[in-house]
């Protein structure tokens, strides 16, 4: 709380805090590098630098030699080390405090003196490999690996080279740890196994949606406790994959970091475990059934929903796609005479396209809905503002279908929802025998099946994608 406030005006550092313009380094020292050092809880020391640039630097150096001594390195003489560590970094500097924010030069010249003087600093050090380590003189409990995870998670690159998890994801991974340690408390690494794995994954998968009446209201320990009994009604449970996704973030937790990276389990209590659920696929609506919907939502009194629901029916665009749609998105082709609606970012790269609209969509009114919306809204606002959430358009949808009499699933167990109308979309599309390539273009999916010839597939003209969507004669 208090590093929050001292670097509200400055760039914030992991393990640093400010004090009169100075950087300082705070970090939790893990238990296991405690007991074999006597090094204290915490570390704090003056960088001697005002530089956010150089404190960075500083605080990557020594934060990746404890990680690597936590598992590799088995030090006699750690403090002694590492004291020498800041006395090299006050000798290089003396007494003078660095004033330049953005003195990448010395950042880079603390890398190579580091570089040069690693035998230095590792010096007294016995280097024990990964594989000999000795996973029985590791003893951490679940709460103390959960947070050295994730600081070590917060630290690591993705594929796409961005640093660490988006604020939702690192959520999510934090709920099903918390249910980790609720359900099996806060035991130690090595007496997590197979069997309280998969007790504690058929637990999360009869707990109920928690944004639902009256669960909404429930603390998490309730929630487990109505798990553990059995007493939420099926239609009440969670997403047949929520136990899958949990399984996935203990698998990161045991296999991941504390098997492969820092050989402190000789094996993964995950290792072998499966979650077995049903996914349900989605199914397309009839002729006479999509006929119905449209219908339904031509009669709807909200605008911003009914637009919403009659663009996914004559588009196929995803959910994500038309609630994040602004005034600027709706465009207007001269050639073909045609609006259209520019996705311009979506669930992959494949999902930027144009998307020619249906005349049946003008003859309803869209074009006066549009022309209105964007004479009071500023351009880059959202076009369907009465939309807060998207989840919302999922649920008025089954609302829609449970008013007409469409059931929930197929008697073959595929289920209706708002992304049947993509399915729908593209069934018809294909009995008209059009090309699958202008189909996979309009729907947003990545080309399939051309080969080579994919190479030399150029973007469609918005004239090319009309047939798509014409075809739709609902």
């Amino acid at each position: 709380m208090l590093q929050d406030v001292l670097q509200t005006e400055t760039r914030k550092i992991p393990h640093t805090y400010l004090r009169n313009g100075i950087y300082y380094l705070r970090y939790r020292v893990p238990r296991v590098v405690q007991d074999m050092t006597g090094l204290p809880a915490v570390l704090r020391q003056s960088l001697n630098t005002r530089s956010p640039d150089v404190a960075l630097e500083f605080t990557r150096i020594v934060v990746s030699k404890i990680c690597e001594l936590k598992g590799v390195v088995m030090a006699r003489n750690l403090e002694t080390s590492l004291k020498m560590h800041f006395s090299m970094i006050k000798t290089i500097y003396g007494d003078v405090v660095i004033h330049d924010e953005n003195d990448a030069v010395e950042a880079r010249k603390v890398r190579t003196f580091m570089v040069e003087n690693d035998d230095i600093i590792v010096k007294n050090h016995s280097v024990i490999p990964n594989a000999q380590a000795c996973p029985s003189n590791v003893d951490l409990s679940l709460s103390e690996a959960i947070c050295q995870y994730m600081s070590w998670r917060e630290n690591r690159r993705n594929k796409d080279g961005s640093l660490g998890l988006t604020a939702s994801a690192k959520n999510a991974r934090m709920r099903n740890f918390d249910l980790l340690l609720l359900i099996l408390g806060d035991i130690s690494i090595h007496e997590v196994t197979k069997f309280k794995l998969r007790h504690l994954l058929d637990r999360i998968s009869n707990m109920p949606r928690r944004n639902k009446r009256p669960y909404y209201k429930w603390t998490l320990e309730e929630a487990v406790e109505a798990a553990r009994v059995r007493c939420v009604p099926e239609d009440d449970l969670v997403a047949s994959k929520q136990a899958k996704e949990a399984l996935k973030d203990y698998q990161s937790l045991f296999s991941r970091y504390l098997t492969d990276e820092m050989g402190w389990l000789q094996v993964a209590p995950t290792a072998g475990v499966r979650v077995e659920f049903e996914s349900l696929s989605y199914a397309s609506f009839s002729h006479t059934q999509i006929s119905q919907v449209v219908d339904y939502w031509k009669s709807q009194p909200c605008p911003d929903y009914k637009w919403i629901m009659l663009l996914g029916i004559y588009t196929g665009a995803r959910r994500g796609d038309l609630f994040n749609l602004k005034i600027s998105s709706v465009r207007y082709d001269k050639s073909c005479d045609r609006f259209f609606l520019l996705i311009e970012k979506g669930k992959n790269e494949n999902a930027e396209r144009m998307i020619p609209l249906h005349k049946s969509l003008f003859e309803e009114g869209f074009v006066r809905f549009y022309k209105a919306k964007k004479s009071s809204l500023d351009i880059e606002e959202k076009l369907f503002g009465d939309v807060k959430v998207d989840n919302y358009i999922t649920s008025k949808f089954r609302l829609s279908l449970d008013t007409i009499g469409i059931p929930k699933t197929t008697p073959k167990k595929r289920r209706y929802s708002f992304h049947s109308l993509r399915h729908t979309v593209v069934t018809k599309a294909r009995s008209q025998d059009i090309s699958l390539a202008k189909i996979q273009t309009v729907i947003g999916h990545e080309l399939s099946e051309g080969g080579t010839t994919d190479i030399y597939t150029n973007e469609f003209e918005l004239k090319d994608l009309l047939c798509v969507i014409d075809c739709l004669d609902w």
